[in-house]
């Protein structure tokens, strides 16, 4: 067992906790360098898209460089010379292009850079209009589609809604029953109909696909597994390399412009479509050595458990409990977990008091209201956990973290959770280690073996929801 750091001073300590699950994914890295492996496409011409924007990266540099100090400038000149790069996206693009903001209390407690990339100021209050908006677009000319349906748990179907209305296309949205009562009212106040069945995500998804196939006219939207979603998703990325060019760190005056990519970006992961777009994006420039840490809660983490299983597949949980429930999908992509395997990802799961709290804690510090899906993410930084997991980070470092929606939240809820989870129980689990920080004992923690809490962890992930 380990103490837990005293309050960080200077640059951070080289050990820490959850060694292995990082050393396990260090090792794949450096064997899929020494295999040279060639970025994985997509069919859908993704493959076309990746070559066309390394080609166009060396312009970037210069069009950074010859606006200088003016980041409208920059932007538009960059976006510019990679329109034909971005081609594939559907025209009009229906997602924003969201703020990346630098956190000063998430970086004083973490003792590095902290940016927050701003999904959660998205026209549909989430990053899922991107993808989401990119496939509605796509079916509404490729198609001649006369409705959507979409399953949800609120986020894609709010996603889908906002298409549909720029697209003139009606919505029906199937919402399982788990999902927020909340998450109903705002679907049927942004227009869409709504019908409320199965217990699960999945069951509400099977009676999804069923009706759209026998529905003349219906085009079924995918929350989360499709070419066409993970390509809009990946377009955070490129916005992200962006703006990091464009902050007083990215800028090296008359000498040009440095490249400055994250030393790490965390993503909050449900049914693994943002973290799949972010893999690609990260690919397409190049970011293969950027830690991903990917994040759920415990009794969600299909994906972290699916990772743990060491044969590449994506299995469901037998058994869902957590108060996360955008992140509640029983099975998580393939395609999220084959990326894993290729890239440097460390799953991560934490406890429901952890994301709820650190909700509590950017409303108190930013203003801004998140829901637990994107408090998941967050919490890694709310509680300093990150220079745990990675010891290497300095003082200068940069991480990123997705803040991923602002939904399924309100005042009162925020205010109901400053109680509840004032003194919460930090628990994180990384493969077969446990970082655990009792509320008695703010500067103490504990790193234990799975091993030694059997009868807390089985093996279905459930046992420490919260």
């Amino acid at each position: 067992m380990q103490a837990a750091k005293k309050e960080h001073q200077g640059d951070l300590p080289k050990q820490g906790l959850f060694r292995s699950s990082i050393s396990a994914a260090s090792e794949k890295a450096q064997r899929r360098d020494q295999r040279s492996m060639k970025p994985e496409g997509v069919d859908i011409q993704v493959n076309q898209q990746s070559h066309d924007l390394q080609q166009e990266g060396s312009e970037t540099l210069e069009a950074l460089q010859a606006v200088g100090r003016d980041p409208a400038g920059a932007l538009e000149i960059a976006l510019e010379g990679g329109k034909q790069a971005l081609a594939n996206i559907a025209k009009p693009a229906l997602h924003s292009h969201t703020p990346l903001f630098l956190s000063s209390s998430l970086s004083r407690t973490c003792g590095t850079r902290v940016w927050l990339k701003l999904e959660n100021l998205q026209p549909s209050g989430s990053f899922k209009i991107r993808g989401i908006g990119n496939i509605c677009s796509r079916a509404a000319k490729e198609s001649k589609c006369t409705s959507f349906v979409c399953c949800s748990g609120g986020n894609a179907g709010l996603a889908c809604t906002f298409a549909s209305q720029q697209l003139g296309i009606p919505t029906l949205v199937f919402l399982p029953e788990v999902a927020p009562v909340l998450a109903g009212e705002m679907l049927r106040n942004e227009g869409a109909e709504v019908r409320v069945v199965g217990q699960q995500w999945d069951d509400a998804n099977k009676m999804a696909l069923e009706h759209a196939a026998k529905t003349p006219g219906a085009f079924f939207i995918p929350s989360f597994d499709h070419p066409y979603i993970w390509e809009g998703h990946s377009t955070i990325v490129d916005e992200l390399r962006l703006q990091l060019q464009q902050t007083p760190y990215g800028l090296s005056g008359l000498n040009g412009v440095q490249e400055v990519k994250p030393d790490a970006i965390i993503v909050a992961v449900g049914g693994g479509g943002l973290l799949t777009g972010v893999l690609m994006g990260m690919k397409r420039h190049g970011w293969t050595d950027v830690p991903v840490l990917a994040v759920e809660t415990h009794g969600a983490n299909s994906f972290q458990m699916s990772m743990m299983r060491g044969d590449g597949k994506a299995v469901p949980l037998e058994k869902m409990s957590s108060m996360a429930t955008s992140l509640m999908a029983k099975t998580p992509s393939q395609k999220a977990v084959d990326l894993a395997h290729e890239l440097l990802v460390i799953p991560l799961s934490v406890s429901d008091e952890m994301a709820g709290a650190a909700c509590c804690r950017l409303a108190q510090d930013h203003r801004m209201l998140v829901e637990m899906a994107c408090g998941a993410g967050l919490s890694i930084l709310t509680y300093g956990v990150i220079r745990e997991i990675l010891p290497e980070l300095l003082s200068t470092s940069n991480v990123v973290c997705i803040a991923c929606g602002g939904n399924l939240i309100s005042p009162d809820m925020i205010t109901q959770w400053k109680t509840r989870f004032r003194n919460a129980t930090i628990t994180v689990k990384s493969g077969e280690e446990i970082y655990m920080r009792l509320p008695d004992t703010p500067n103490g923690a504990t790193s234990v073996n799975t091993s030694n809490v059997a009868s807390r962890m089985p093996q279905n992930g459930a046992g420490l929801a919260g």
